[in-house]
């Protein structure tokens, strides 16, 4: 099987230019992020960002956002997130591929493999997969259950965080999205973003993985009125190797002025 590289990013929460989001300028921090990654010999053959890609819709932080994405020197496909407004997005990115009912949900296959990127976003800042969007995947997914390499992305975890906080902003309709997927040996991984947290495990056979977010991160024991629920920490992004044998995920990790722990107040 032909090694798969990309890489992945999440939470980039973009502000409108010269703005902060707890004391860090989020897009100084991805377009160091995107220096980095255009230097570095790993390359790529795709970005994606999984979500929550301006701190809330505007459509200055949209075109901020794609000014710094395009200067990424492979593609890149997105996912939006809850903090996105999805006909901002559209108007911002016009050619970036979605599905016949307007939902930024696509595929992109390079060999055997072929990446389905999920629109899980509702009225707020829990996640759901409609009836219509469920189609759409198990039509992506067809009736081959074994011979595909198949990646899922999405912005809401789809099962149990342990956390109360994050369960309530999780996927809604969790039972239905695993009774489609359920058996289906060739999926071979989920990437999601949401949680802020650099979480990895394996779910119903299927192995998981997430970022901490591009400048903000989580605190893991998550009460909604600690203080220090947010922090602003380093730029980071993922390195994903996938073959027929494994997948290896890298976690690279930036030191960027400007972007010391900073407790939300």
């Amino acid at each position: 099987m032909t090694a798969l590289r990309f890489i992945h990013l999440t939470d980039t929460h973009i502000a409108t230019p010269g703005e902060t989001v707890y004391g860090v300028d989020p897009l100084h921090v991805l377009e160091t992020c995107i220096e980095r990654i255009n230097a570095d010999a790993f390359g790529g053959e795709l970005c994606v960002v999984t979500g929550d890609l301006v701190h809330y819709g505007a459509p200055e932080r949209y075109a901020a956002l794609k000014r710094a994405l395009d200067r990424l020197r492979m593609p890149y496909r997105l996912l939006i997130g809850n903090s996105d407004e999805r006909s901002l997005f559209r108007s911002a990115f016009p050619d970036h591929p979605r599905d016949e009912l307007g939902f930024i949900q696509s595929t992109f296959a390079i060999g055997p493999h072929r990446l389905i990127f999920l629109d899980t976003v509702d009225t707020d800042a829990a996640g759901v997969l409609s009836p219509e969007r469920l189609a759409w995947l198990e039509r992506q997914l067809g009736d081959d259950r074994a011979s595909r390499s198949i990646l899922l992305f999405m912005h809401h975890p789809p099962f149990e965080m342990y956390s109360a906080h994050q369960n309530e902003m999780g996927l809604r309709n969790k039972d239905e999205f695993l009774a489609l997927i359920a058996g289906r040996r060739n999926i071979r991984h989920i990437f999601f973003g949401h949680a802020h947290r650099p979480i990895s495990g394996n779910w119903r056979g299927i192995s998981f993985s997430s970022l901490r977010g591009m400048q903000m991160a989580c605190s893991l024991v998550q009460d909604a009125a600690d203080p220090a629920l947010f922090s602003c920490p380093r730029g980071v992004y993922a390195c994903v190797v996938v073959d027929d044998k494994q997948i290896i995920i890298n976690d690279v990790d930036l030191m960027i002025e400007g972007t010391l722990p900073f407790p939300r107040t």
